[in-house]
């Protein structure tokens, strides 16, 4: 063990979101939203998981589903929320993202502005979390 081994739990729990876009062209086109709640950094630390979808509702879908990540070098690591478009017949779309580093992610409930895959802010598009951090 060295002076960069701080251990925390993270716990997070990924509420609902709020007006998220449209990523198909089609004018009957309804979001089934699902969030992947990623952590990237040394090999030990990195993990996913995911929702469920909730079907057709991409303008308030609910989840209130918790997650655990135990990390140990919390310096090296990143903190990834990724809202895609569940499809059962293809791969999932993309919606939006958002990256945090772990050193600078903040206890309590968030409103999560997502940005689109050039990194630009997705207008009224959110995703509502509470998290916690706590030393082991």
């Amino acid at each position: 063990k060295g002076k960069w081994m701080r251990p925390k739990t993270l716990h997070v729990m990924v509420i609902s979101a709020q007006q998220l876009p449209k990523v198909n062209s089609k004018k009957n086109s309804i979001l089934d939203p699902l969030v992947v709640v990623e952590v990237h950094g040394v090999t030990r630390d990195c993990d996913k998981r995911s929702t469920e979808h909730v079907t057709n509702n991409g303008f308030n879908p609910q989840w209130n589903e918790r997650f655990q990540f135990g990390i140990d070098v919390p310096e090296l690591a990143l903190l990834r929320f990724v809202v895609l478009d569940h499809d059962s017949s293809s791969r999932n779309d993309f919606v939006g993202q958002y990256t945090v580093p772990f050193t600078s992610t903040r206890k309590g409930y968030h409103h999560i502005h997502l940005l689109n895959k050039q990194g630009h802010r997705i207008p009224s598009a959110t995703l509502f979390v509470h998290i916690m951090i706590v030393d082991q």
